[in-house]
């Protein structure tokens, strides 16, 4: 039998980022806003404004490729 240990601050983490997204759907229906077309548009202009260059994200890189 395997055991896996997670944590409570991760578990709890994760509920929050969740809770997060659900917010700002909400917001967006309530606002006539489509939620995936902010999203893109978001990502668009993050990725413009990264440069192509690596950037360190918590323990993660990521590099962004044009």
């Amino acid at each position: 039998m395997n055991v896996v240990i997670v944590s409570t601050a991760s578990i709890m983490g994760k509920a929050k980022i969740g809770e997060c997204v659900w917010c700002l759907a909400v917001l967006a229906d309530r606002t006539e806003m489509n939620f995936s077309d902010c999203v893109e548009e978001f990502l668009k202009e993050r990725l413009f404004s990264l440069d192509g260059s690596f950037r360190i994200i918590g323990k993660a890189k990521m590099q962004i490729w044009y």
